[in-house]
């Protein structure tokens, strides 16, 4: 069950990591054409400034491309950030209670909260004990 559990969980978070990368790559696509866009209006121009603009928007784009050609690397990969290190393996011994161990410390225990409620209890005798002195107005 532990095994089965521990693949789940792995495979939960490829499948985060990729639909992550999918969203990312979505989004530099979008870019990519709205560069295009640009350029395609920017090429209808023929004033200096629009042809800086334009420059400047083929580089961009080009950025964009080879960054989203990463994204699509990293989604052909497909890891997540989890790993299974070690398979469990039932163990070696049957488990079952202590059962010295749990007399022994159910022994101090009882032994400490029996000496906690005496120290209490004789607290509160002494201080009932205790005569208040009367002044004496003379």
């Amino acid at each position: 069950m532990a095994n089965a559990v521990a693949a789940a969980l792995v495979k939960w978070d490829t499948d985060r990591a990729r639909s992550g990368l999918e969203r990312i790559a979505a989004t530099v696509e979008a870019q990519i054409t709205s560069l295009d866009e640009a350029a395609a209006v920017l090429l209808e121009r023929s004033d200096p400034v629009s042809a800086q603009e334009l420059t400047a928007n083929i580089a961009l784009r080009i950025d964009r491309q080879n960054y989203l050609h990463l994204v699509r690397a990293l989604e052909l990969e497909s890891t997540g950030s989890l790993a299974l290190f070690q398979s469990a393996s039932p163990p070696f011994a049957p488990i079952g209670p202590r059962v010295m161990m749990n007399v022994v410390l159910a022994s101090l225990f009882g032994l400490v909260v029996g000496y906690a409620i005496v120290l209490v209890v004789t607290t509160l005798r002494v201080q009932r004990k205790v005569p208040v002195k009367a002044t004496s107005r003379g």
